[in-house]
């Protein structure tokens, strides 16, 4: 099957334009707050003036274009934060905001828009739906940030026309049977387990039970497991050198074209992923199919 696939990012940001931002992010002699200011200045040189901003985290400016997010990198980091979220977007959805496109260097996310909750108050108004979203995704994974504290807040939202909470914010994504997981204070290899809230660990071990918060489990990674775990994006979706591009789909990377061929799989309302990316990737299986096949792994 052959579809015409586009991208946001072929669209509103040229080539030019791209080699500038890619150029920003590497920047070492600024700070990632004076690159945020680099980036409006950027964005009006080249006419795209049409954003709303969103707002900064350590690594990453967002703003909205056209109805989506734009996640921009202001380091290295915020680059791995990106790929990781194109990634795990379909293995956590529809617990996580969708990702449709991201550069290959991983500088321009473009997402979901969701609305972010303004307090802490709006937040604890979702706290049991919250507990069992992260309950239920941790029996594979465990995410660093979002858990039940005040500082969190701005990381979950409202999916619009729902009022569900979704996750915002989930670049800091791992595995529970990774080994970054066992109490280091301990000799037993007991397993780092999260409170009622997911806002710190403790050791499960009851004559050790120390605590840990996520960020000293983020500090233990290095680049060559974040490569790791981010993969070849090539095989999960497609390679696009500009917008409106005739691609032939694959059902490796489209599993939606099984779906006349397994009308029981119980799946609904899969969409196509139709945003391209500057020779970057587009999503290819529906996220429900990746949550099922990692609840069948980990049984």
């Amino acid at each position: 099957m052959i579809k015409i696939l586009r991208s946001l990012i072929h669209e509103r940001f040229e080539y030019e334009h791209r080699v500038e931002l890619e150029f920003l992010s590497r920047r070492r002699d600024i700070s990632n707050r004076e690159k945020q200011e680099e980036l409006i200045q950027s964005l009006r040189k080249y006419n795209i003036d049409d954003i709303v901003p969103l707002g900064s985290g350590t690594n990453r400016y967002a703003f909205k274009l056209n109805g989506f997010v734009v996640k921009f990198a202001t380091d290295n980091d915020g680059k791995i934060d990106n790929l990781k979220e194109f990634k795990m977007a379909k293995r956590l959805y529809p617990y996580v905001t969708k990702t449709y496109e991201v550069s290959e260097n991983g500088t321009i996310l473009v997402a979901e828009y969701i609305q972010p909750f303004d307090s802490y108050l709006e937040m604890c108004r979702y706290r049991e739906e919250i507990r069992e979203i992260l309950t239920d995704m941790s029996s594979v994974y465990l995410i660093g940030d979002v858990g039940l504290s005040e500082k969190n807040f701005s990381n979950w939202g409202i999916r619009v026309g729902s009022e569900k909470p979704v996750c915002l914010d989930f670049a800091y994504v791992y595995e529970v049977s990774s080994k970054l997981f066992i109490c280091p204070s301990c000799r037993t290899n007991s397993m780092l387990a999260p409170n009622k809230d997911f806002s710190e660990l403790f050791c499960s071990n009851p004559s050790c039970g120390k605590k840990y918060l996520f960020e000293s489990i983020r500090g233990k990674i290095g680049n060559d497991l974040h490569k790791h775990e981010i993969g070849d994006l090539g095989e999960e979706g497609y390679v696009l050198s500009d917008s409106h591009s005739p691609t032939e789909l694959t059902v490796a990377r489209s599993n939606y074209l099984n779906k006349k061929e397994e009308k029981t799989s119980g799946l609904s309302d899969q969409h196509t992923q139709e945003v391209g990316s500057a020779k970057g990737f587009v999503m290819s299986k529906p996220p429900r199919e990746f949550i099922k096949y990692q609840g069948r792994i980990s049984r």
